[in-house]
């Protein structure tokens, strides 16, 4: 076992990195695949009794067939970067246009999105709870005000990493504008902390922290006028202070990260097991049992073809409340533990076994890289900042992407990037329209993959 998790390890860090140095942007999608593999592999192996007090141990004879079905998924997903992502980011674009700045308008919705959160911390804050927030019953018996509150909640992530870049790019010309946005900003992130807290949420955070260290060093990448987006050129704009200050930031989530999962009650089976506290702090995160349930889909082989697509095509949209694929795999292990609101997630690999078996690895390199390519459109047009602030609320999203079904690459463009972009249009005043790139390339595996990140194109 041990053996197979090193080769497995070695070859998913060499194709992540492969095609990190091509395309920053895809690259960190796949650092984050193989990051919600590794470590419940490595539990797996190392620490069985993690994996069994979640109820998903499944025996050794597994290990090496989700090892397998991993690697093949990796090695697909390189392939089809190459046949699909690459010629797609580097033909389609958005031309960016000067229209009318609307920044009072923009102020107005940021000032009625801080009050909404306000509202939901004080009128909901006695039952804002990680256990409430996961009973479905609960959720229901709230009503519709509820509902939206909780939504408005989840935009924060997403509003504060555009709120932030106004800021950080001075597209703001008014110091007045600059002052009151800046002020909003620092009262937004303090009940975004707070009510984060008392949910026990420990995903949005991430997200944002996620997003903002991608804005950061997207924006030095753009103020040193690169040419194209490959991981490469982002290195080598990095200088020691920009690496210590990222590793700061991470380093402060990860301690945050695990003070805040302290509000969620300790399962008492945890207390019973004779495994280091440090190793337990690492290894038992939320990538620790999303990567379970694809163990749990090769061992009983379910494959359900028809689910997966009826799933993706239901949760694409809005209020159907159609059972996640997760569902589906753990209900036929154990009936009646996981709902839409509280499951292990799903490692993002499951699906594709799910629709074909072994397959499904080819399946997974091909809806991988059809969805980072739709994301990755969104982040190509002639305006280098608007890319970089496209690129970030994608990039948030990178620790989700991985332990989910692949609807969200649909859900997501029109439930939280496009809202986003929109308010970075009102501040910005910059208006988007879909192009084509008339120059053919010339080669069929381009170099520089990603489209033009500072300048226009012709």
């Amino acid at each position: 076992m041990k053996v197979f998790l090193l080769i497995y390890l070695l070859l998913t860090v060499f194709i992540a990195y492969r095609i990190f140095l091509v395309d920053f942007f895809f690259g960190v999608f796949c650092l984050f695949f193989v990051v919600y593999s590794i470590f419940p592999l490595f539990g797996y192996s190392y620490l069985p009794e993690l994996s069994a007090v979640i109820g998903m141990y499944f025996g050794e004879s597994v290990f090496f067939d989700a090892i397998l079905f991993s690697a093949g998924s990796f090695i697909s997903i390189y392939v089809f970067f190459k046949l699909i992502y690459c010629p797609l980011a580097e033909r389609i674009y958005f031309r960016a246009h000067k229209s009318i700045r609307l920044t009072g308008p923009g102020i107005l919705l940021m000032a009625l999105h801080l009050l909404s959160n306000a509202y939901f911390l004080i009128s909901y804050g006695d039952i804002l709870t990680y256990q409430n927030a996961s009973d479905e019953k609960f959720i229901s018996a709230q009503g519709i005000e509820y509902a939206l509150l909780f939504h408005i909640f989840k935009f924060s992530v997403f509003a504060l990493i555009v709120y932030y870049a106004t800021l950080r790019f001075g597209v703001l010309k008014q110091k007045g504008e600059r002052y009151i946005v800046g002020i909003l900003f620092a009262v937004h992130i303090f009940l975004f902390v707070s009510l984060s807290s008392k949910l026990g949420n420990r995903t949005d955070p991430l997200a944002f922290t996620i997003g903002l260290t991608a804005l950061e060093m997207l924006f030095l990448a753009y103020r040193a006028k690169i040419s194209a987006l490959s991981g490469s050129n982002v290195l080598r704009v990095l200088r020691v202070r920009h690496v210590i200050a990222i590793a700061f930031v991470l380093t402060g989530m990860v301690i945050a990260l695990t003070i805040l999962g302290s509000s969620r009650n300790a399962d008492p089976r945890y207390e019973e097991l004779d495994v280091s506290p440090i190793a337990f702090q690492i290894i038992m995160n939320d990538y620790y049992a999303p990567y379970h349930v694809m163990i749990a889909a090769i061992y009983y082989d379910l494959i359900e073809p028809s689910k997966v697509l009826v799933s993706n095509l239901a949760n694409s949209l809005v209020t159907l409340n159609v059972p996640y694929l997760q569902y589906y795999i753990v209900d036929y292990f154990a009936p009646g533990t996981v709902t839409r609101s509280a499951s292990p997630a799903m490692f993002i690999f499951a699906e594709g076994y799910v629709f074909g078996g072994w397959f499904g690895m080819i399946y997974n390199g091909i809806v991988i890289a059809v969805g980072l390519s739709l994301w990755r459109i969104m982040g190509s047009t002639t305006d280098s900042k608007f890319n970089v602030v496209a690129l970030s609320l994608c990039i948030a999203m990178a620790a989700n992407v991985a332990r989910a079904q692949t609807s969200y690459f649909v859900k997501d463009i029109y439930l939280w990037f496009i809202p986003a972009l929109w308010l970075y249009l009102l501040f910005s005043g910059l208006s988007i329209r879909l192009k084509t790139n008339s120059r053919s390339s010339t080669q069929l595996f381009p170099k520089m993959t990603a489209s033009s990140l500072y300048g226009a194109r012709s």
